[in-house]
C-alpha cells in the first residue's frame, strides 16, 4: 500500500481569497444577526455553534465514544488551566509588563471563570441540569463578577 501524496496547497493569492471570503461571511453573519430579535439571535448562534462543533467532529474523524473516553482528561485539563489563571488573576485588571513578579500573591482571588469551570465540571461529571447547576454555583459566589475591582 503506497502512501498518499499530500494535497496541493494554494499560493498566497488563494489563501488571501479564502481569508477574505471568510471575513465577508463573518461580517455578513454579524449584520444578519443584528436584524433579528435577541431570542432569535441566541437560537441562531447556538445552531451555528452546533454546526461548527459537528464540523470539527467530522474534520478530525472523532466519535462520541472517543469524547466519552476523554471527558475526564478534558475536565481535569480545564480545571487545572482555570486554577492557574485564577492564581494570576490579580493581574487581570492590573496588567504588568515584566516577568519579575510574585506568582502566588496574597491578593490573588478566584474569578467568575473558576466558578463557571467548577459548575461545568459538576454538570459533565454528575450529569446535572446545566442551567440550574450553573445558576446555583454563580449564586453561591455573588462577588465574582467580570467587572474590575
Amino acid at each position: 500500500m503506497s502512501a498518499r501524496p499530500p494535497p496541493p496547497t494554494g499560493g498566497l493569492h488563494a489563501r488571501l481569497v479564502v481569508n477574505f471570503t471568510l471575513a465577508l461571511l463573518f461580517c455578513a453573519n454579524l449584520l444578519g444577526l443584528s436584524f433579528l430579535r435577541f431570542r432569535v439571535q441566541v437560537l441562531v448562534v447556538w445552531v451555528e455553534l452546533l454546526v461548527l462543533f459537528l464540523g470539527f467532529f467530522y474534520l478530525f474523524d472523532l466519535s462520541l465514544a472517543f469524547m466519552q473516553r476523554k471527558i475526564g482528561f478534558m475536565v481535569t485539563q480545564g480545571v487545572v488551566t482555570t486554577l492557574y489563571l485564577s492564581a494570576v488573576s490579580i493581574f487581570e485588571w492590573n496588567n504588568i509588563k515584566t516577568k519579575d513578579f510574585e506568582f502566588l500573591h496574597t491578593e490573588c482571588f478566584f474569578t467568575d471563570d473558576t466558578v463557571c469551570t467548577a459548575a461545568t465540571a459538576e454538570i459533565l461529571l454528575h450529569e446535572k441540569a446545566p442551567a440550574q447547576t450553573m445558576q446555583a454555583w454563580c449564586r453561591g459566589y455573588p462577588g465574582r463578577t467580570v467587572e474590575p475591582r
